[in-house]
């Protein structure tokens, strides 16, 4: 049963993250975003200072500036990358120092992952050379940064999407 449960967003302002929230609303669950507006419930200096709240069923973690916003100068790169990767270790590092850690634990990545190549087929279960460009040494660094150690209660899942479109964005 879902009544109740809270779930907070991180990227939950975003377009992926306000459709998945609008669902999980109308299925029952409280949904908090984490935000950086100071004015907001929840913020990122809070989970930062405080942690997440101890009634937290669910983490996920779609923050992250847009891809195909601007240009990827070195600039828009670094923004790219702290705006995942720094958000990412940040909930990790609540919800390893939670005394009540949420029982999942759900982070975005990207198909930039995987290599480049017509020669072989990879899957969530292939091990994957080191990355070569910046898109996927982004996600292996994202990925990374949302790693729960093995004894860690909370379930850990990592979706890696391809370009997500839909009426009205992606």
């Amino acid at each position: 049963m879902s009544r109740g449960k809270k779930i907070i967003i991180g990227g939950g302002s975003g377009w992926i993250g306000t459709a998945l929230g609008c669902m999980l609303r109308d299925k029952g669950y409280d949904v908090v975003n984490i935000s950086r507006d100071p004015s907001s419930s929840l913020t990122w200096s809070h989970i930062e200072r405080e942690g997440i709240p101890p009634d937290t069923y669910a983490v996920i973690q779609l923050a992250g500036a847009s891809m195909i916003e601007k240009r990827w100068n070195d600039e828009r790169k670094q923004i790219l990358y702290d705006s995942r990767v720094n958000t990412a270790k940040l909930l990790t590092k609540a919800i390893l120092q939670s005394p009540n850690p949420p029982n999942v634990f759900v982070c975005m990545s990207a198909v930039g992952r995987y290599p480049g190549t017509t020669d072989s087929v990879f899957d969530e279960e292939s091990v994957l050379p080191p990355s070569t460009h910046f898109a996927g040494q982004l996600c292996e660094d994202w990925e990374a940064a949302s790693q729960l150690p093995p004894h860690v209660s909370t379930r850990s899942v990592i979706i890696r999407t391809g370009d997500v479109l839909g009426p009205g964005g992606g």
